[in-house]
């Protein structure tokens, strides 16, 4: 695992933060934040990666993105590329961590995808993908958590060239373990962390679950006010 010493873990107490669900667990999308800029640079600023080399650099780059691009949110900025954010979302014993198959990649992911006008900050961006991908409830008592950023490639297809995400990866609780395919996810499963290996998800989503289960306790670490 990564050394606890090398990890800071940056949580955010949802009450404390334009709350992402409403009373029947779906994320809310209807509002405008108008600092959403700086509050994801905020995320990224105060996340260490430790002596993750290829984190590191993911940051440095998102955070060049977030500092001189005109629209580093737009699914059309293709260069330098995106913004994104994804949910690691486990079950409430910790022990499994949900997956989605993904059609264009050809893999097992985390649930997520692109931040929409309407989404008031990434972490609303991963729950409301998380949602809308699995129907898992989230367990809103829970704060969320930066576990991972990484900066990849994503192949040229429907129109789009090839391109870069910025992917912000943010860990959370599920209130129950009721999921179902929905979007243009085709499969969901939930998957033992001890077993992710057989789905074989990428390195950088294997270091964000290791970051993920280090912490001591859910409120571990810097709230963000």
């Amino acid at each position: 695992l990564v050394p606890r010493s090398h990890i800071v873990l940056v949580v955010e107490v949802i009450s404390t933060f334009p709350h992402p669900f409403t009373a029947t667990g779906e994320p809310s999308i209807g509002r405008s934040y108008v600092g959403r800029r700086a509050k994801t640079a905020e995320w990224v600023s105060a996340f260490d990666p430790g002596d993750d080399k290829e984190t590191e650099r993911s940051c440095r780059q998102t955070l060049e993105l977030l500092r001189h691009s005109a629209d580093p949110f737009g699914r059309c900025n293709y260069d330098p590329g995106h913004i994104t954010a994804s949910a690691l979302v486990f079950s409430g014993d910790r022990s499994q961590i949900l997956l989605v198959w993904h059609e264009r990649l050809g893999r097992w992911l985390q649930p997520g995808g692109h931040v929409e006008a309407a989404d008031p900050s990434v972490v609303t961006t991963a729950a409301r993908e998380a949602w809308e991908e699995t129907g898992v409830q989230l367990d809103a008592a829970s704060p969320t958590v930066l576990v991972g950023v990484s900066v990849h490639p994503i192949p040229a297809a429907r129109g789009e060239p090839r391109h870069l995400h910025h992917d912000l990866m943010f860990r959370f609780l599920a209130s129950d373990q009721s999921i179902r395919a929905r979007a243009e996810v085709t499969e969901v499963v939930w998957s033992r962390i001890d077993s992710l290996g057989k789905y074989g998800v990428d390195g950088a989503m294997n270091r964000s679950v290791e970051r993920a289960v280090s912490i001591a306790t859910p409120l571990a670490g810097r709230t963000l006010q």
